[in-house]
């Protein structure tokens, strides 16, 4: 009997999630943002400067799929979904609890029908994180060091899952709901 045997290459599977800790400088540059301290061009420049260098890490590294590490966000999911038309931006009153510390009181409300946002913030943040990997991968290819290494880097950015609209549809209805067919049961 013969036997066949297929191999199957996967996508890497060493993929980062994507959030990667604050640098000392992106986090005072958000307290002086915050403060009113700098203008909102000079905060864009330093996030752009830290996602740079986190991008070129991740290069060094060795990593095939990198991001901006959500530099350019303030919370991993809410900025996207505030993004989107028929999401807005309000108040909760209430920190979430995480790991005993106490967060911002941010969230997001239906304010009309959700729909797509030609606009949204993340389209400029993942071209800029498109060009840093175009760029870094083009330097790396002219260096010596790098000569025997396989240099094909996607670019990558998280977004949050059609879920988390049901959790904001949960919250105001208080009714469970469906997403293209399978029950979103919320706890």
């Amino acid at each position: 009997m013969t036997e066949i045997s297929t191999q199957i290459k996967f996508p890497n599977r060493y993929d980062i999630v994507g959030s990667l800790l604050r640098s000392a400088t992106l986090k005072q540059a958000t307290e002086q943002f915050r403060n009113q301290e700098i203008t909102e061009s000079e905060f864009t420049d330093i996030k752009h400067e830290e996602t740079r260098r986190i991008i070129k890490k991740q290069i060094e590294l060795g990593f095939k799929d990198v991001t901006d590490g959500e530099y350019n966000r303030s919370w991993w999911h809410l900025d996207f979904l505030w993004g989107l038309q028929g999401v807005g931006h309000y108040d909760y009153h209430k920190s979430y609890k995480f790991h005993g510390s106490k967060t911002r009181t941010d969230n997001a409300e239906l304010v009309g029908k959700i729909g797509f946002n030609p606009h949204h913030p993340f389209f400029d943040d993942f071209q800029f994180v498109q060009e840093v990997v175009a760029e870094e991968t083009a330097d790396h290819n002219t260096d010596s060091q790098f000569q025997d290494v396989d240099l094909a880097v996607t670019p990558k950015q998280t977004i949050p899952s059609p879920t988390m609209i049901s959790e904001i549809i949960e919250v105001i209805t208080g009714m469970n709901f469906m997403i293209v067919g399978i029950p979103i049961l919320m706890t």
